[in-house]
């Protein structure tokens, strides 16, 4: 036979795992926990996870601006019989701004981070990151290094409930860096 206080115990104990598990899905977004497969994540099936070296890490709903592009540059030639010959060659390398997307949250760490450029600290303010697209199971499903990244802009895009969603601040973080590798 049970014990009262067995029986107590229950409730609070599926209470506590309650909280845990909204509060991992909490940076997830709507359906995650229950749509997408590891081979191919449905785009409310997946969560971002930013960790910088030795500063913030945190998990966004939204990232973009993975990438780089080369600009194109037109080389013009004579050819043996005198008629002019264009070409497309790859000139100046530019690594494109990723811009992260979460609800707004008590953490602060990415304004500190954000204030040490603000102040001139740039030694501080410049770091390598990992960028971790996560599945709907939280195993990692694409990784990204950087290198020489730092926050050149981190704000609230609005706080107009009639533009934003109602109830739903938005804090959107633009990193800009020297350099983006795929390493998963």
């Amino acid at each position: 036979m049970r014990s009262r206080w067995d029986l107590a115990a229950e409730p609070i104990a599926g209470s506590i795992m309650m909280m845990a598990v909204m509060w991992l899905l909490s940076g997830m977004p709507v359906g995650a926990a229950t749509t997408g497969t590891r081979e191919d994540p449905s785009l409310s099936g997946f969560t971002v996870k930013l960790e910088v070296q030795g500063g913030p890490t945190a998990f966004f709903k939204e990232v973009s601006g993975l990438g780089s592009e080369s600009e194109v540059i037109e080389q013009k030639m004579a050819g043996p019989t005198g008629q002019t010959i264009v070409t497309n060659v790859p000139g100046r390398l530019k690594w494109r701004e990723i811009i992260l997307k979460r609800a707004v949250t008590s953490d602060r760490s990415f304004w500190t981070w954000r204030a040490q450029v603000e102040t001139g600290n740039l030694k501080g303010a410049i770091l390598n990151f990992v960028i971790t697209l996560l599945g709907p199971s939280l195993q990692p499903f694409a990784r990204w290094e950087g290198t020489g990244g730092w926050p050149s802009k981190l704000l609230i895009p609005s706080m107009d409930p009639t533009v934003s969603t109602p109830g739903l601040l938005v804090e959107e973080l633009t990193i800009v860096h020297s350099g983006l590798v795929r390493t998963q």
